[in-house]
């Protein structure tokens, strides 16, 4: 994490910033913080992108192993949305997973 720290804020800003009179809090949220963000959405659509493939080789395979014991979050959307007809408990599920 601080390699990505380092790599994305530079010296001579946090300098500047500094000069300037920023604190600690607002050099974080107005300069890290921006800089940040490309790097966090790309991190977190490929985990979702992974997260999706996961569940797919789980229901085809397995569709929760023995029991429930491979169950994802995600699988148990599904089991309780289109399987059992419990949308309304799918949805609050849903609400919590994302």
């Amino acid at each position: 994490m601080s390699c990505i720290w380092q790599a994305c804020t530079s010296a001579d800003v946090m300098e500047a910033a500094q000069v300037d009179g920023a604190s600690g809090w607002q050099k974080f949220r107005y300069i890290t913080l921006p800089l940040l963000k490309p790097m966090t959405l790309f991190v977190v659509i490929t985990s979702i992108i992974s997260y999706i493939q996961a569940y797919v080789q789980i229901l085809i395979m397995t569709e929760g192993g023995p029991g429930t014991s491979t169950y994802l979050a995600s699988y148990i959307i599904y089991d309780e949305a289109f399987v059992k007809y419990n949308f309304g408990y799918a949805s609050a599920l849903s609400f919590v997973l994302f």
